[in-house]
């Protein structure tokens, strides 16, 4: 037990020293963004969909007998104030840009970078945020068909 006012001020100053130092390490670490986020801050949009591309080739491929025929959807130029309302490439996260080649899918109407949403349907067969499938049409043109409908190939579609 300290038996002066000295050894009571070294040990208080000590105590917020020592507390202070906990805080200030408490804060710095838990300030900072995860780590995919501070990568993701510092890369240009361009290698951000590069390496959007990349993860989604990397991916372990679906059953092939499970997964529809990839459909190719037209490309556009993306022009800002057309009909849809879409700003950013949602596989991508970077925005979209007047001018870049774009995808949109047929049905729910989802617009996308036309590479990044080429590769998702070529893996998925559907649209990467509701999900609404997209066949190959007559043609192979992409043509998007919901969960209760059925495909007969030559025909029309059947509810």
């Amino acid at each position: 037990m300290p038996e002066t006012s000295a050894e009571l001020w070294v040990i208080a100053i000590g105590t917020t020293l020592f507390v202070a130092v906990v805080l200030a390490t408490k804060r710095s670490w838990c300030d900072q963004p995860p780590a995919p986020e501070r990568q993701r801050r510092n890369l240009t949009p361009e290698q951000s969909q590069r390496a959007a591309l990349a993860a989604l080739a990397s991916l372990e491929p679906p059953v092939a007998a499970a997964r529809p025929a990839a459909a190719v959807l037209p490309r556009f130029p993306y022009a800002q104030g057309r009909a849809s309302e879409t700003l950013v490439c949602a596989i991508c996260l970077e925005a979209l840009r007047d001018g870049e080649l774009c995808s949109e899918v047929p049905g729910c109407r989802h617009v996308f970078h036309g590479d990044c949403v080429g590769a998702w349907t070529t893996r998925n067969g559907s649209c990467p945020l509701c999900r609404e499938k997209i066949v190959k049409g007559l043609g192979g043109a992409a043509i998007a068909v919901a969960d209760d409908m059925v495909l007969v190939i030559g025909k029309s579609l059947l509810v």
